[in-house]
């Protein structure tokens, strides 16, 4: 494989986990606004699927170890499954008490993933630029003006 279609690769794998962090930015305000109404009506624990296709293939095949840690894609990872066990937790009526407590406990995990995913796309971008094949000089560079 040659430099510039591996490097093109390896672009496509840090815009797939780009994505991902997006649509799972997005999950997460959604499961923000239905905790905020779970913990006053009750009913069902919100719950939904998170994207996490690219941040495990990045795992299997780290690429960009310079900018990306991998230990916060495992943080992030661990932050995700602990959101989504919340919405696993049981069956059944529960007391108000119970609800505030599951709203609280994803409250502190949404807050952390938040701050996780900010290092983590911050990371990305960084990866990516760093990806890009320098500019080609062109012959029409402008010419240095000298002021007298």
């Amino acid at each position: 494989m040659t430099i510039t279609a591996e490097s093109s690769k390896h672009r496509e794998q840090l815009l797939a986990m780009m994505l991902d962090l997006q649509n799972n930015r997005a999950i997460l305000d959604g499961l923000a606004n239905w905790y905020r109404v779970f913990v006053f009506t009750g009913g069902h624990v919100p719950t939904a699927h998170w994207n996490l296709s690219a941040m495990t293939a990045y795992l299997e095949h780290p690429l960009a170890a310079d900018y990306l840690s991998t230990s916060e894609i495992d943080r992030y990872r661990h932050l995700a499954r602990a959101i989504a066990e919340l919405g696993h937790a049981g069956v059944g009526p529960r007391t108000v008490r119970c609800r505030y407590a599951l709203g609280d406990k994803f409250d502190q995990a949404a807050a952390e993933i938040r701050v996780v995913t900010d290092i983590l796309e911050s990371s990305v971008t960084k990866a990516i630029g760093g990806l890009r094949p320098p500019s080609p000089v062109t012959d029409k560079q402008p010419a240095l003006v000298f002021a007298e």
